[in-house]
């Protein structure tokens, strides 16, 4: 279940809040704590006015940082970036390969089946919490 002012559930992964759907948010499992996991979901806009994703946090981790895959000459870096644009009636996928929301510094790790809870932070609509599936390595 999702938590915030205006949130509610809308399907089985799928939240609204303030004119935004936020679709299957999901991380991979991983091997231990202290070690950087990654989380993923898609991102619509259903407004008339831009959005931005400026931001991520949860108890889990220490950082949670909006990031980019990118491969420069054949070597793959996770590039920070300050936010994540959403244009009117626009989305945004968070994807394995692309943009993604890192955590970093794990409490605990990830274990596939629970879920965990991830504060979204959007620069108009403010703050909102979803429930992240923690999927199998593989998954």
């Amino acid at each position: 279940m999702a938590i915030g002012l205006g949130t509610t559930l809308a399907a089985a992964q799928d939240f609204k809040f303030a004119g935004l759907v936020i679709s299957d948010p999901w991380a991979r499992a991983t091997g231990t704590a202290g070690q950087a996991g990654t989380n993923y979901l898609t991102l619509e806009n259903e407004t008339e006015e831009g959005e931005y994703l400026v931001g991520a946090s949860t108890e889990i981790a220490e950082v949670a940082q909006l990031h980019e895959a990118q491969i420069t000459d054949g070597i793959a870096r996770m590039v920070p970036v300050e936010s994540v644009g959403l244009g009117s009636g626009m989305g945004a996928d968070l994807a394995p390969g692309g943009l993604h929301i890192m955590l970093m510094g794990l409490t605990k790790p990830l274990v596939a089946e629970p879920v965990f809870r991830l504060q979204l932070i959007f620069e108009h609509a403010g703050p909102t919490t979803v429930d992240v599936e923690v999927r199998p390595l593989g998954g």
